[in-house]
Protein backbone atom coordinates (compact mmCIF):
# COMPACT_ATOMS: atom_id res chain seq x y z
CA UNK A 1 0.00 0.00 0.00
CA UNK A 2 2.40 2.73 0.71
CA UNK A 3 4.35 1.42 -2.39
CA UNK A 4 1.31 2.18 -4.16
CA UNK A 5 1.03 5.34 -2.72
CA UNK A 6 4.16 6.51 -3.41
CA UNK A 7 3.94 5.90 -6.98
CA UNK A 8 0.65 7.52 -6.89
CA UNK A 9 2.37 10.43 -5.58
CA UNK A 10 5.27 10.47 -7.87
CA UNK A 11 3.04 10.84 -10.59
CA UNK A 12 0.64 13.08 -9.46
CA UNK A 13 4.03 15.00 -9.09
CA UNK A 14 5.02 14.46 -12.44
CA UNK A 15 1.69 15.53 -14.01
CA UNK A 16 1.61 18.70 -11.96
CA UNK A 17 5.12 19.62 -13.00
CA UNK A 18 3.62 19.06 -16.74
CA UNK A 19 0.83 21.43 -15.83
CA UNK A 20 3.37 23.81 -14.66
CA UNK A 21 5.36 23.93 -17.92
CA UNK A 22 2.46 23.71 -20.29
CA UNK A 23 1.48 27.21 -18.00
CA UNK A 24 4.66 28.85 -18.36
CA UNK A 25 5.34 27.47 -22.07
CA UNK A 26 1.42 29.11 -22.78
CA UNK A 27 2.51 32.64 -20.64
CA UNK A 28 6.10 33.15 -22.28
CA UNK A 29 3.43 32.62 -25.65
CA UNK A 30 1.03 35.08 -24.70
CA UNK A 31 4.65 37.52 -24.05
CA UNK A 32 5.71 36.97 -27.36
CA UNK A 33 2.72 37.69 -29.14
CA UNK A 34 2.33 40.72 -26.93
CA UNK A 35 5.68 41.76 -28.10
CA UNK A 36 4.72 41.55 -31.58
CA UNK A 37 1.46 43.35 -31.44
CA UNK A 38 2.94 45.95 -29.64
CA UNK A 39 5.80 46.75 -31.54
CA UNK A 40 5.04 44.87 -35.15
CA UNK A 41 2.79 44.89 -37.92
CA UNK A 42 -0.07 44.73 -36.04
CA UNK A 43 0.26 47.37 -33.65
CA UNK A 44 -2.12 50.04 -33.30
CA UNK A 45 -1.39 53.83 -33.84
CA UNK A 46 -1.34 54.12 -30.59
CA UNK A 47 0.57 51.73 -29.19
CA UNK A 48 3.12 52.59 -32.16
CA UNK A 49 3.25 56.18 -30.77
CA UNK A 50 4.02 55.02 -27.29
CA UNK A 51 6.92 52.93 -28.58
CA UNK A 52 8.17 55.09 -30.20
CA UNK A 53 8.44 57.73 -27.63
CA UNK A 54 9.80 55.25 -25.17
CA UNK A 55 12.78 54.52 -27.91
CA UNK A 56 13.32 58.11 -27.84
CA UNK A 57 13.37 58.10 -24.13
CA UNK A 58 15.91 55.33 -23.63
CA UNK A 59 18.41 57.65 -26.01
CA UNK A 60 20.92 58.96 -23.52
CA UNK A 61 23.87 60.33 -25.48
CA UNK A 62 24.86 61.56 -29.18
CA UNK A 63 26.05 57.98 -30.49
CA UNK A 64 24.64 57.48 -33.82
CA UNK A 65 24.36 53.57 -33.58
CA UNK A 66 21.68 54.13 -30.68
CA UNK A 67 19.58 55.63 -33.05
CA UNK A 68 18.54 52.91 -34.91
CA UNK A 69 15.93 51.72 -33.25
CA UNK A 70 13.95 54.84 -33.94
CA UNK A 71 14.55 54.65 -37.35
CA UNK A 72 12.21 51.97 -37.99
CA UNK A 73 9.57 53.97 -36.82
CA UNK A 74 9.94 57.14 -39.40
CA UNK A 75 8.74 56.70 -43.19
CA UNK A 76 12.03 59.07 -44.63
CA UNK A 77 11.26 58.44 -48.20
CA UNK A 78 7.73 60.40 -47.35
CA UNK A 79 9.40 62.92 -45.27
CA UNK A 80 12.03 64.06 -47.42
CA UNK A 81 9.83 63.86 -50.59
CA UNK A 82 7.69 65.76 -49.41
CA UNK A 83 10.05 68.14 -47.20
CA UNK A 84 10.43 69.65 -51.15
CA UNK A 85 7.70 68.47 -52.64
CA UNK A 86 6.60 72.23 -54.03
CA UNK A 87 10.57 73.05 -55.27
CA UNK A 88 10.81 69.20 -56.56
CA UNK A 89 10.94 70.78 -60.35
CA UNK A 90 14.45 72.67 -59.33
CA UNK A 91 16.08 69.27 -58.26
CA UNK A 92 17.28 67.06 -60.57
CA UNK A 93 18.03 63.54 -59.26
CA UNK A 94 21.58 63.40 -58.34
CA UNK A 95 20.55 66.41 -55.69
CA UNK A 96 17.60 65.03 -54.44
CA UNK A 97 19.36 61.72 -53.70
CA UNK A 98 21.75 63.89 -51.84
CA UNK A 99 19.12 65.68 -50.10
CA UNK A 100 17.90 62.58 -48.63
CA UNK A 101 21.04 61.16 -47.32
CA UNK A 102 21.53 64.95 -45.56
CA UNK A 103 18.22 65.05 -44.47
CA UNK A 104 17.36 62.01 -42.84
CA UNK A 105 21.42 62.46 -40.88
CA UNK A 106 20.02 66.42 -39.92
CA UNK A 107 17.10 64.93 -38.33
CA UNK A 108 18.74 61.87 -36.83
CA UNK A 109 21.71 64.48 -35.02
CA UNK A 110 19.15 67.02 -34.12
CA UNK A 111 15.81 65.74 -33.54
CA UNK A 112 17.02 62.29 -31.86
CA UNK A 113 18.83 63.18 -29.05
CA UNK A 114 16.93 66.58 -28.31
CA UNK A 115 13.30 64.64 -28.32
CA UNK A 116 14.55 62.28 -26.28
CA UNK A 117 15.25 64.54 -23.42
CA UNK A 118 12.07 66.67 -23.87
CA UNK A 119 10.16 63.47 -22.88
CA UNK A 120 12.26 62.52 -20.04
CA UNK A 121 12.14 66.06 -18.78
CA UNK A 122 8.17 66.21 -19.19
CA UNK A 123 4.79 65.64 -18.81
CA UNK A 124 2.40 63.81 -21.60
CA UNK A 125 -0.75 62.28 -21.94
CA UNK A 126 -1.90 60.37 -25.18
CA UNK A 127 -5.40 61.55 -26.31
CA UNK A 128 -7.82 59.43 -28.87
CA UNK A 129 -6.86 58.38 -32.41
CA UNK A 130 -8.42 59.88 -35.14
CA UNK A 131 -8.55 59.59 -38.92
CA UNK A 132 -7.12 62.89 -40.35
CA UNK A 133 -5.87 63.81 -43.37
CA UNK A 134 -5.81 59.97 -44.88
CA UNK A 135 -4.05 59.06 -41.94
CA UNK A 136 -4.15 57.88 -38.28
CA UNK A 137 -3.48 60.57 -35.89
CA UNK A 138 -2.27 60.31 -32.46
CA UNK A 139 -2.57 63.75 -30.35
CA UNK A 140 -0.63 64.24 -27.47
CA UNK A 141 -1.04 66.98 -24.80
CA UNK A 142 2.23 67.92 -23.24
CA UNK A 143 3.18 69.85 -20.10
CA UNK A 144 6.74 71.49 -20.40
CA UNK A 145 7.73 71.43 -16.59
CA UNK A 146 10.39 74.09 -16.29
CA UNK A 147 8.11 76.82 -18.15
CA UNK A 148 4.43 76.03 -16.93
CA UNK A 149 3.20 75.69 -20.59
CA UNK A 150 0.83 73.52 -22.30
CA UNK A 151 1.74 72.17 -25.72
CA UNK A 152 -0.29 69.92 -27.98
CA UNK A 153 1.89 67.44 -30.49
CA UNK A 154 0.42 64.96 -32.77
CA UNK A 155 1.39 62.26 -34.79
CA UNK A 156 0.50 61.38 -38.23
CA UNK A 157 0.93 57.45 -39.18
CA UNK A 158 0.45 55.68 -41.90
CA UNK A 159 0.91 52.03 -43.41
CA UNK A 160 4.15 51.29 -45.74
CA UNK A 161 4.67 47.27 -45.65
CA UNK A 162 1.74 46.76 -43.24
CA UNK A 163 3.82 48.73 -40.40
CA UNK A 164 2.39 51.77 -39.31
CA UNK A 165 5.52 54.61 -39.78
CA UNK A 166 5.58 58.35 -38.65
CA UNK A 167 4.66 60.66 -42.18
CA UNK A 168 4.35 63.64 -40.28
CA UNK A 169 4.41 65.98 -37.30
CA UNK A 170 2.42 68.40 -35.46
CA UNK A 171 2.97 71.18 -32.88
CA UNK A 172 0.81 73.13 -31.69
CA UNK A 173 -1.68 72.35 -35.05
CA UNK A 174 1.39 73.74 -37.58
CA UNK A 175 2.68 70.09 -39.90
CA UNK A 176 6.06 69.81 -39.31
CA UNK A 177 6.59 68.95 -43.40
CA UNK A 178 4.85 72.43 -44.01
CA UNK A 179 7.71 74.11 -41.94
CA UNK A 180 10.32 72.09 -44.05
CA UNK A 181 8.23 73.31 -47.20
CA UNK A 182 8.86 76.83 -46.07
CA UNK A 183 12.43 76.69 -45.15
CA UNK A 184 13.54 74.84 -47.29
CA UNK A 185 11.35 77.34 -50.14
CA UNK A 186 13.09 80.35 -48.72
CA UNK A 187 16.32 79.18 -49.24
CA UNK A 188 15.67 77.76 -52.72
CA UNK A 189 14.13 80.93 -53.80
CA UNK A 190 16.78 83.20 -52.38
CA UNK A 191 19.87 81.08 -53.80
CA UNK A 192 19.40 77.83 -55.47
CA UNK A 193 19.23 73.90 -54.44
CA UNK A 194 23.08 73.78 -54.63
CA UNK A 195 22.72 76.53 -51.51
CA UNK A 196 20.89 74.62 -49.61
CA UNK A 197 22.18 71.51 -49.61
CA UNK A 198 25.28 73.43 -48.81
CA UNK A 199 23.67 74.34 -45.76
CA UNK A 200 22.81 70.79 -44.75
CA UNK A 201 26.17 69.83 -45.46
CA UNK A 202 27.44 72.27 -43.07
CA UNK A 203 25.46 71.78 -40.65
CA UNK A 204 25.87 68.03 -40.64
CA UNK A 205 29.58 68.90 -40.24
CA UNK A 206 29.24 71.43 -37.22
CA UNK A 207 26.50 68.76 -35.11
CA UNK A 208 29.42 66.23 -36.00
CA UNK A 209 32.49 68.02 -34.75
CA UNK A 210 30.83 69.77 -31.66
CA UNK A 211 29.82 65.99 -30.61
CA UNK A 212 33.32 64.75 -30.76
CA UNK A 213 34.80 67.66 -29.11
Amino acid sequence: MQLCNSQSLIKRQVMEKSQVSKFYSAQLGLLLITLIFSHGVFADPLKRSQAFVDAFKAISSNDEAAFKPIDEYIDFTYLSEQAIQPHRDKFNEDQVKVFKENFKSLIRLIAYPDTGKFFRENKYEYGKVVEKNNMSFVPMNVLVVAEDLDMELGYYWHQVDKQWRLADMSIDGDSLIKDYQNQFGRIINKDSVDELLKKLKNKIAEIKAKNNA
